[in-house]
């Protein structure tokens, strides 16, 4: 795993709370209690001030559902110069990419995977994050959904 967080995260590595050169962001939900300041929230949990929302549409894909909206949201909010921070006691949950894979579901898995890999793209270029890391990433992903669809 050292290697894997190194090819998509440089010299950080496992970074939690925070959003790795590649895009791709890390949670850190081993602590329970107090609050700590994050690069990235779940979408789930962002509570705005009336001065902070924002009311244009940042989204740029018309999905059936949002892709990593959260990281982008997240990543424009610390642009502006606004401080997230996570409530440990709080709670929210994602869907992990690539973590359930059905054969029967292979057409709906790899349309997911490409809608998601389409917003990181766009994100990666906005933000200026490391777009080799971001293909290795999906590489790495792309290889553990193979795996797991041939057991």
């Amino acid at each position: 795993m050292k290697i894997y967080h190194w090819l998509i995260n440089s010299d950080e590595g496992f970074s939690p709370g925070k959003i790795s050169q590649s895009g791709f962001n890390y949670s850190e939900e081993n602590r329970t209690k107090g609050f700590k300041e994050h690069e990235w929230l779940s979408g789930g949990i962002i509570i705005h001030y009336k001065k902070n929302l924002i009311l244009k549409n940042y989204y740029p894909y018309k999905f059936h559902r949002s892709y990593c909206e959260d990281v982008l949201h997240s990543l424009i909010l610390r642009k502006k110069g606004i401080k997230l921070l996570k409530y440990f006691e709080a709670s929210a949950s994602t869907e992990m990419s690539g973590s359930i894979v059905i054969k029967s579901e292979l057409i709906k898995t790899v349309k997911h995977f490409y809608s998601e890999f389409l917003i990181r793209q766009y994100i990666v270029r906005k933000f200026k994050f490391s777009k080799v890391r971001l293909i290795i990433y999906y590489l790495i992903l792309f290889l553990r959904i193979l795996i797991k669809l041939i057991k």
